[in-house]
């Protein structure tokens, strides 16, 4: 095992355990045990950049720590960028296996990134406004996106054109109106700034960074740009 990712086991054997929100913990507390020692330091600093990753993502997403690890290392799985060995991968693999909700969403996560991959075949991205249609761009070899405009606050969905949402999220004033995003500035510096040359008030990583949502405030209304991510997709 690698000692640089020795806590990629470690995790994936509490995540087997009967009750994972006790086992994560005690999980948690070995890998830092063993992080003082010299050995281990290297692989310390990168289960910290992993936590950093799993918080990030638990700031957008509700549920437990379990479900937050597990999904992380699922991305990172399905997007292939698990940096780990075919041992530890195999470790986070017998985990997810152990339950068969975890089996189904990575099922679908791998399904929802191979289809991006598939080219030239474009695939349609749906947004759907407090579940109504509101606009939609295509992505894959000849385009890589595109921008919606008119977005105003509410309940928002990106949908694959299989019928599979892979992101929602509330968007509110501070996200889409330029006085409530950038208090202080002119009116006009929007105007003038037209678009997406403006600042974005959000930037959204979908599918592991398969696409990039970027949010914009402007005078009465924002928009949305929906970009795919080549570099990513050609992993």
């Amino acid at each position: 095992m690698s000692k640089d990712l020795y806590f990629i086991t470690i995790i994936a054997d509490a995540l087997k355990a009967p009750n994972v929100d006790e086992a994560l913990e005690r999980a948690f507390d070995k890998i830092r045990s063993l992080g003082r020692k010299p050995q281990y330091r290297q692989g310390l600093l990168q289960f910290e950049q992993f936590m950093h990753r799993v918080n990030q993502y638990d700031e957008k997403k509700s549920g437990s720590r379990q479900e937050t690890v597990i999904r992380t290392l699922m991305v990172e799985l399905a997007t292939d960028t698990f940096e780990g060995t075919d041992q530890e991968r195999q470790a986070i693999m017998g985990a997810i296996s152990s339950r068969s909700d975890w089996e189904d969403e990575y099922r679908r996560l791998a399904e929802d990134v191979e289809q991006l991959h598939r080219a030239p075949t474009a695939t349609k991205l749906f947004l759907l406004r407090d579940g109504k249609p509101f606009g939609s761009v295509e992505v894959g070899e000849d385009s890589l996106g595109g921008v919606i405009d008119g977005v105003t606050p509410g309940a928002y969905c990106l949908k694959l054109d299989t019928g599979r949402a892979i992101w929602q999220e509330n968007l509110t004033d501070r996200d889409l109106l330029w006085t409530k995003a950038f208090p202080g500035k002119p009116l006009m510096a929007a105007a003038d700034a037209g678009g997406a040359q403006a600042p974005a008030t959000r930037r959204l990583s979908v599918l592991g960074g398969e696409i990039t949502l970027l949010v914009f405030a402007g005078l009465e209304c924002g928009s949305i740009e929906i970009r795919l991510n080549p570099s990513v997709s050609s992993r």
